[in-house]
């Protein structure tokens, strides 16, 4: 084994063992006091770190997949393109979106349909209004049934075949100029849908689901 030695007046050496290409370094391989002390600190570090990043929305959420439940027809139920968005009511990336939405009203082109995910607000009814078809569920629901790890996502559909599923720009945490309705325009032709010409955009939110929250904010600091 190779070992770096560090002096301590006063206290003799300590011997850190460094792994080696067929010896990785593993928690059992720590045997001093201070080596463990370090461990952790760096462990702590960079989940405070990781936490910090994903609350101040410098970092994405990776693209999870949604989980259709099986012969599923409530998200999509036409062969057309359907608009799907999923909002958080406790997310304030996700009110910027429910805003414009209202604003803008549902498209009669092509059918749209608003998961709520959380307590219920005055937004179902406010959504409802503007012709938007509205589901509420709470958080564990929306991640155990479509696998909904973070808000909002933008998602088109047809049929059961999801087409885009991602954010509604470049950085949705701060430009409030969406590209939704350029998208499904863009999925709504059949070449298009073909060579999958249009950008992804990242997502960039609030995180959905205890599981979710309590792997990417530890320490709450984002998250109660």
């Amino acid at each position: 084994m190779i070992s770096l030695t560090f002096a301590f007046i006063g206290s003799g050496s300590l011997e850190f063992p460094r792994p080696t290409a067929d010896e990785p370094l593993v928690l059992s391989k720590i045997r001093h006091p201070i080596q463990l002390v370090l461990f952790c600190s760096w462990l702590l570090t960079g989940s405070f770190g990781a936490s910090y990043l994903t609350s101040q929305h410098s970092v994405a959420y990776q693209v999870q997949p949604l989980t259709l439940p099986k012969g599923a027809t409530q998200l999509s139920p036409h062969n057309s393109l359907q608009m799907v968005h999923f909002l958080g009511t406790a997310c304030n990336c996700s009110q910027n979106i429910l805003h414009y939405l209202q604003a803008r009203r549902a498209q009669t082109q092509w059918p749209e349909k608003v998961f709520l995910i959380g307590p219920v607000t005055q937004a179902q009814q406010d959504l409802q209004a503007a012709g938007f078809a509205v589901t509420v569920l709470d958080e564990e629901s929306a991640a155990n049934i479509y696998g909904v790890k973070s808000v909002p996502q933008l998602v088109l559909t047809q049929g059961e075949h999801i087409l885009y599923q991602g954010g509604y720009n470049e950085d949705q945490a701060h430009n409030q100029i969406y590209q939704d309705l350029t998208l499904a325009a863009d999925y709504a032709q059949p070449q298009v849908r073909a060579e999958r010409r249009s950008p992804k955009y990242p997502l960039f939110g609030c995180a959905n689901g205890n599981l979710t929250k309590n792997a990417i904010d530890p320490w709450r600091l984002k998250y109660e």
